[in-house]
């Protein structure tokens, strides 16, 4: 280990202050950016946010006016704020918006719009960029280099801005690819978040065939049904799963110990559906116990070897997915009247080929029997966030790989980081300053996709940042990479 004092190339930083840029200004990148506002100890670190949208907190799920959209989780659950779980509900009230949306009542739950956990969320930061604490620069990050012990971040003017601790919020990528589409020649509309959900140009008559079939296909058919559509919609994924259903009526998850310690997948599904029949048996939805799993799912994953959790990845995830990420009881009632009426069908099977004629779209799907052809007016994609490419798609994760920063984690989730959400470079140590938060660092904790989840961990994110606040010296680690070295800054 060598202790050295370097210069900075890039603007000059006062004695003892910090430069904290989050990459990235979604739920995960402006939660983080609150809590480090409110929580360090003086006004001399600076906290930037890189976001190219208007506003902070809003990302691609929240970034919304229209009114069809709305949460799949009820109010009281979209625990965004540690230690006030009841913020935004209280927030609904306060201010007017659930009195002016009486749709969003279902018996004595709340299924909010969309659009209101943006403003919820744009509310929450607003007195933090008012005052100063936190700086919102509206520019997408093209680069991140390693200069004289700080980093230097890149933007798509062609301006360096250096900092000290780099935080990577960048939360989803775009749609995962249909290669039959891809190679099709043709271009189709792709849905990467509902934010970007556009089904205007579709006729009433119009048929469609959607090539996803989790919540944000599910969206889609919703807001086909809100415009008046009667054509025929077609649901088309490898195993044809739907999300199931929220229970009616509020419930809590199961309080007590239920899965033990499994060291294997198929040991872990048989606790799962024991847990279920028992809880089931006492009268409770098994949505309780799905909701328990999410909670112990850090635990869980952390203690099953490797191997174990790729086959938990390639057997069990499509369906953790489906019994984890719920539809309303008015999206599954809607979803049941298409059926009966015969204006919704699900299949199941791989997409061999998609052809775009004079009359629309040709799909040749192959299922279990023998190949099928579908035939719709319209293809859209709903595929869900490709985040096992996620470096592919953001030139400043491409930078960071080839320097050795940061590496794709083991099982197609996102990027590897350690416990304390500190990204592993490629010689499989933790590089001390720079950090992942939000879904990409699934990896490592197992769970990490909705709301209360990422505000618990950017809670623990803020912490180790702000713990050498007060520390004057660095020592930099040489690492032994191929050229060039990486050199990682962490505090004695």
């Amino acid at each position: 280990m060598l202790k050295l004092t370097l210069p900075s190339r890039a603007a000059a930083l006062p004695a003892r202050s910090r430069r904290i840029a989050i990459v990235g200004g979604g739920f995960t990148g402006a939660s983080l950016a609150r809590v480090l506002s409110r929580r360090a100890p003086d006004d001399r670190d600076e906290i930037i946010v890189f976001e190219p949208r208007e506003r902070l907190g809003t990302g691609l799920a929240y970034d919304t006016t229209d009114p069809d959209l709305r949460l799949h989780v009820a109010a009281h659950r979209m625990r965004a704020i540690p230690g006030d779980p009841g913020a935004f509900l209280a927030w609904l009230k306060r201010t007017g918006r659930l009195d002016a949306d009486p749709q969003a009542r279902d018996g004595d739950v709340i299924y909010a719009r969309r659009a209101d956990f943006g403003a919820f969320m744009e509310a929450e930061l607003a007195p933090h960029l008012e005052n100063g604490r936190v700086r919102h620069i509206r520019r997408r990050i093209q680069a991140i280099t390693r200069e004289n012990g700080h980093w230097l971040l890149t933007d798509a003017t062609g301006e360096e801005h250096a900092a000290d601790v780099v935080v990577i919020a960048t939360s989803h990528p775009p749609a995962a690819p249909v290669p039959a589409v891809q190679s099709s020649g043709t271009a189709f509309p792709l849905t990467p978040q509902p934010g970007l959900l556009a089904v205007d140009h579709i006729s009433p008559e119009d048929s469609v065939i959607i090539a996803g079939s989790g919540l944000t296909a599910l969206d889609l058919v919703s807001l086909l049904a809100a415009r008046g559509h009667r054509g025929h919609i077609t649901l088309v994924s490898r195993r044809g799963l739907l999300p199931r259903r929220q229970p009616d009526g509020n419930f809590t998850p199961h309080g007590e110990a239920l899965f033990g310690d499994p060291h294997s997948a198929l040991e872990l599904l048989r606790r799962v559906r024991a847990a279920v029949d028992r809880v089931t048996g006492q009268g409770l939805p098994w949505q309780s116990v799905m909701d328990a799993l999410r909670h112990e799912a850090p635990r869980l994953w952390a203690a099953l070897p490797v191997g174990e959790r790729r086959r938990v990845r390639r057997h069990l995830s499509r369906w953790y997915d489906v019994h984890r990420h719920r539809m309303t009881p008015a999206m599954a009632d809607l979803i049941s009247t298409l059926q009966a009426e015969h204006r919704l069908t699900t299949m199941a099977g791989h997409i061999l080929a998609v052809e775009a004629d004079a009359r629309g779209v040709v799909m040749t799907l192959r299922s279990q029997s023998s190949p099928r052809i579908v035939r719709a007016d319209h293809l859209m994609v709903a595929t869900g966030p490709d985040c096992a490419h996620v470096i592919a798609h953001q030139p400043y994760l491409q930078h960071l790989q080839a320097a050795g920063f940061v590496v794709p984690d083991a099982f197609g989730f996102g990027l590897a980081c350690d416990s304390d959400s500190r990204a592993l470079a490629r010689d499989g140590h933790p590089v001390t300053d720079l950090y992942i938060a939000g879904p990409l660092a699934r990896g490592t904790f197992g769970e990490l996709m909705a709301v209360p989840e990422i505000a618990a961990q950017t809670e623990q994110v803020a912490r180790h940042i702000l713990r050498p606040a007060s520390r004057t010296s660095r020592t930099l680690f040489i690492r032994s990479l191929p050229s060039p070295v990486p050199v990682a800054v962490a505090s004695p």
